[in-house]
Parts: structure tokens; C-alpha cells; sequence
């Protein structure tokens, strides 16, 4: 996710300012006037064409229905067409319902949130701290996340299921940290969780979700895909742009739960969400629950540029001054989002298969057309506006440099061009940076961001950065001094190194002047050095590795410092 919200803010802003079609299409259904029909037509006609893939989109107003549409190829070769029920994949929304699942099991007495895990999933590592199920449903338990263990052991061609994970997971032999301290956002929760729900109710989680869930709501068209081979019928084909600029077929080998595959169409996301207002399946309490914070026991709360993190795995946040509540998720082509202005009683989703792995700014577009001047801060930055400090060269060259942050395996250069700082990212996009004094800048963008750079500077070598968006936790990054190794001294890491708990084999080597990872599963990754014993990777799993040395300075192997894969050791066993 880390050049997610740039692609974010840029998408958006192709979509501000797009005129109207006045030849636009009836929808399906719509109780909307012509004029905001038009409209929302406009925003999506774009993907109307029987050569593109496209997305399905309803809209929720004051508790009714008012309007859905399909739009674009649900089938390319074949030329059928997305309608609002057509299903999806819609990948990470699925951790809502899960959530939601185990509060009512909670409620009916079945199980308890401060449950050991173990108690459902024996095969678990026995840790010095419990694991709860709190812990889960608040991701703070401290287990690896199982997709980049997946990446990391080569799975990416191989169907990978449940049962593999489990097995993944139990030869973690050390926490991250202790369950309750600390968060680190995985997808191990919620397949736990999933394990925990077809356990505790003595059925698949398919089965407990289909006759618990949506038989109830007459959610017809929504259904768990444990199997990957499983055939669902009216589905959208995943899709991905080629190198031609076309579209080819996108495949995931995943048959994981829990996180994932969960299928489902506007139409029966509808009903759910109008049962969110009126629960028939579970008391108020739960529904209480479920939109409250999660929170570590020392009180601090999920907070990251999306908003704060919910026990209904939702995101709340502030959208141009007014609370908005965000539902989404992205997978093999397919990427759906659910937005909610609970104050203004309207929702938008959409779900697509276009290949892009964000296509929630069509919905936000729309409710920006639609709700038009509920929103309290214009739909663009007005920097003429914002009280700046004019800085000479000599006062902005303080904050130059390199900035690393180990958390996230991201680094970052900070520069001076054309009397500008400038915020420079590993793919070479770059932001003037506004001084407003005190050391504190704000990030020029063309959306409604607001994105704040701060600086700490004791001395040329001892200054820190901190970034921030909106109202989300500050970044924080370490200023360092690059560092460069001679072919002689890149020599050194040359070698094959082991993981245990992946039983697999990384073999190094130098490719034009390159330190390289390769792994006959998972391919090549190319390392950038850092700073002494620091490289960053060109794959997620792969951003950040620490080099251990022995005393007499001799390679021993490498942790991988990857957020949620918590210091994973390769033993250098081949030099």
C-alpha cells in the first residue's frame, strides 16, 4: 500500500470536473431526477463500452433504494454484460461479514471474545501470552501475516488454501509482540476467525455464512468460495491491462477465507446494509459493537490515512469535513468499496473488474455529485489560500536527504529544485512541499488531502521526518547517509540462505552491480542498499531485510523486517 494513496489522489482528480452526458442512458432502477441520473451517468460512462470490463453501482439515500446500474462486459469474449446482479469478488470487504459473524456468535453465548484460540485451533503454537479472540478481531495478536509468508514460500502459481496457511502459521515459534500491544494489520485474523466460526459452529464457514447470514436476508446471490476451482454462475471475469494496452484474464491461486472470496452483487449488498439499520439477525448491542474503535488495553486506536480501524473491519474517517465510513478490498482484478455518510443517510457501492486495485473513486465521485454542497471543505486543496513562510535555499537545504522508515521498508528523499523542497518517492514521483514555518510543510496535491511533511533537525546527521495525512498517526523516518559497496564488498552476501519455517531456499547473487534474491517459486527480487546492513527490496515481502554478522564480521543470515512478518530469519547456509 505504500504508493496507494498517491494513486488515490490522482485517480480521483481525473474524475473531478467531468462533464455531463447529456445522451445518458436510463439505469436499471432509479429513483433519481434526470438531472442527477446524468449525472452519475457521466462519472461511469466511461467504462460503458462492450470492450472494456466495467462495475456495477447502487445508491442508498435516506434508507431506499434509488438507484442501480451495470455498466461494461462482465464477459469480454462473450459480450455479457455487468448487471446489478452480476457477482464479485469482493476480496477484503469479506472481513466485515466475518467480523459480524463472530459478534453473533458472541451474542447467542457460543463463544466468548476472550476465548484462547487454542481452545478452537489446537494445532496453533502454544505461546508464553494467550491469543484471544479479541485479539484477532482487533489486529493486535502479533501473528504473521499469512499472504506474504505465502509470497515469500513461493505460492503464487500454486492453489493455496486454508489448510495451508494453518500450517504456515503454526511453526511461528515467537510472537511479534505480545497479543494486545500493538497492531499490525493482517489477514491471519480473519482466517483465523473463519477457522473459529466453522469450529465453534460444527459447519464450514460456507455453509454457517449461507444459512446464518444470507439465506435470512435473502442475499441470494452472495456466497463463500472455499474451493477454488468452484464454479460460480453469473460472475464477472477478473481482469487485468496487458502490455498492448488490452485485457487479458487475471488469476489468483487463493482459496483462502475469512479475508477473501467472498462473492457477492450490488443488489444483495443493498440488503445488507439497509439490515445494518434494521438488524433482524442480531441485537442493536452488536451492531453498536461492531461500529466502535478497536483499541490496544492501553487505549490507542487504529488510526491510518483511511480513518480509524472498527471491530466491523470498516474505516472512519473525515471526506471534505464530513464523517464518512469506508468498506474495500482488492483482488485478481476485481475491487470493490462501500461508502457510507451516515449523518447525510446516503451509501454508494460499487463493485468492478477492470484490473485497477482501487475503483472506489467512481462511488466518491458520485457522492460528491450527489450530496453537491452537504460537504463542508471544497473538493480541491485552494493552496493561494494557506499562510506559507518563504525559506531561502540555504534554510531549506536543513531538511535535505535520505529518510528511511523501517516499519514499512519505505525510503525517501528530500530535495531542493527551483528554490522548492521537493518529496521524492522510490518510483521517482515527485511533491513541492509548501513551508508553513516551524519546520512544517504541506504537501502540494491536486485532490482534497491534506498532507503534512515535519521536520526535527538538531544537525546536518541528526534529523528525523514525520508524514501525515489527514487526520491519520504520523510516519515517522530516520534520517541516513547512503551507503554504497564495492563489487568486492557486495561479494560478501553472495550465497544460498534457509528459512525454517518456510522450508525454503533464497540463492544470492550480483547482477549488474545489483545484489539479487532469486527463488525458483517466487522469482527475483533486486535490493537497494540502504545503509550498512540495510537493503530495501522491489517486492512488498521483500522491503526491508537487517544483515546479521557474527563477531569476527563473518554473514550469519538475514531477518526479514517486513511489518507483519516480525524478524523472519534466513541462515546463510551456502557460501
Amino acid at each position: 500500500m505504500r504508493n496507494f494513496y498517491i494513486q488515490y489522489i490522482v485517480l480521483v482528480c481525473l474524475f473531478v470536473g467531468m462533464s455531463i452526458n447529456l445522451n445518458a442512458q436510463k439505469s436499471d432502477f432509479s429513483k433519481l431526477s434526470d438531472i442527477q441520473e446524468k449525472e452519475i451517468y457521466s462519472i461511469f460512462s466511461i467504462l460503458d463500452s462492450v470492450h472494456k470490463p466495467g462495475a456495477a453501482v447502487a445508491i442508498i439515500s435516506k434508507g431506499e433504494l434509488v438507484y442501480k446500474k451495470g455498466f461494461g462486459m462482465a464477459n469480454l469474449e462473450y459480450q455479457i454484460p455487468i448487471t446489478p446482479q452480476t457477482k464479485f469478488q469482493i476480496a477484503a470487504m469479506s472481513r466485515h461479514f466475518t467480523a459480524f459473524a463472530i459478534l453473533m456468535l458472541e451474542e447467542e453465548g457460543v463463544i466468548n471474545l476472550t476465548d484462547d484460540i487454542k481452545k478452537f485451533i489446537p494445532e496453533l503454537i502454544e505461546y508464553d501470552k494467550k491469543i484471544t479472540i479479541e485479539h484477532l478481531l482487533s489486529q493486535s495478536d502479533g501473528l504473521c501475516g499469512y499472504i506474504p509468508l505465502k509470497e515469500l514460500g513461493g505460492w503464487d502459481t500454486t492453489v493455496f488454501n486454508q489448510k495451508h496457511a494453518i500450517q504456515l502459521l503454526s511453526k511461528q515459534k515467537k510472537l511479534g509482540f505480545d497479543p494486545g500491544s500493538d497492531f499490525a494489520y493482517t489477514d491471519t485474523s480473519m482466517l483465523l476467525l473463519a477457522e473459529v466460526i466453522a469450529r465453534a459452529s460444527d459447519m464450514s464457514f460456507a455453509k454457517f455464512m449461507k444459512e446464518r447470514l444470507f439465506e435470512p436476508l435473502k442475499m441470494n446471490n452472495t456466497l463463500i468460495r472455499e474451493d477454488f476451482g468452484q464454479i460460480i454462475s453469473d460472475a464477472a471475469i477478473s481482469y487485468e491491462v496487458n502490455e498492448n494496452g488490452g485485457y487479458k484474464k487475471s488469476t489468483m491461486f487463493l482459496s483462502t477465507i475469512g479475508a477473501t472470496n467472498m462473492f457477492s452483487t450490488v443488489e444483495d449488498l443493498v440488503k445488507w446494509e439497509l439490515h445494518l439499520k434494521k438488524p433482524v439477525l442480531v441485537s442493536q448491542k452488536v451492531i453498536t459493537r461492531l461500529h466502535s474503535f478497536i483499541k490496544l488495553k492501553n487505549g490507542k486506536e487504529y488510526n491510518v490515512p483511511w480513518g480509524k480501524l472498527t471491530y466491523g473491519q470498516q474505516y472512519v474517517h473525515k471526506e471534505r469535513g464530513i464523517n464518512t465510513a469506508y468498506l474495500g478490498g482488492s483482488m485478481a482484478g476485481h475491487a470493490s468499496s462501500i461508502f457510507k455518510f451516515d449523518e447525510q443517510d446516503f451509501i454508494v457501492i460499487v463493485l468492478s473488474n477492470t484490473g485497477e486495485t482501487y475503483t472506489g473513486y467512481y462511488g466518491m465521485q458520485s457522492a460528491y455529485s450527489f450530496l453537491k454542497d452537504k460537504f463542508t471543505e471544497p473538493i480541491t486543496v485552494d493552496f493561494t489560500k494557506i499562510p506559507t513562510k518563504k525559506l531561502t535555499v540555504k534554510e531549506l537545504n536543513r531538511y535535505t536527504g535520505s529518510y528511511w522508515d523501517e516499519k514499512y521498508g519505505l525510503s525517501r528523499k528530500i530535495e531542493v529544485k527551483n528554490d522548492t523542497l521537493r518529496y521524492i518517492r522510490t518510483n521517482g514521483y515527485e511533491s513541492s512541499l509548501i513551508p508553513l514555518g516551524n519546520d512544517n510543510f504541506q504537501m502540494k496535491v491536486t485532490g482534497d488531502d491534506k498532507i503534512y511533511v515535519s521536520f526535527e533537525v538538531k544537525n546536518t546527521t541528526d534529523k528525523k521526518m514525520t508524514f501525515t495525512i489527514g487526520e491519520a498517526d504520523p510516519f515517522l523516518m530516520e534520517y541516513y547517509v547512503p551507503s554504497k559497496y564495492t563489487d568486492k564488498e557486495y561479494n560478501q552476501f553472495v550465497g544460498a540462505y534457509y528459512c525454517e519455517m518456510l522450508d525454503v531456499v533464497y540463492h544470492v547473487d550480483i547482477e549488474d552491480n545489483k545484489l539479487v534474491f532469486d527463488n525458483v517459486r517466487s522469482g527475483k527480487t533486486i535490493f537497494s542498499h540502504i545503509k550498512e546492513n540495510t537493503f530495501s527490496g522491489n517486492h512488498e515481502f521483500l522491503s526491508n531485510i537487517q544483515i546479521i554478522k557474527d563477531t569476527s564480521g563473518r554473514i550469519t543470515g538475514f531477518f526479514v523486517k517486513y511489518e507483519t512478518l516480525h524478524d523472519l530469519w534466513f541462515k546463510k547456509i551456502v557460501e
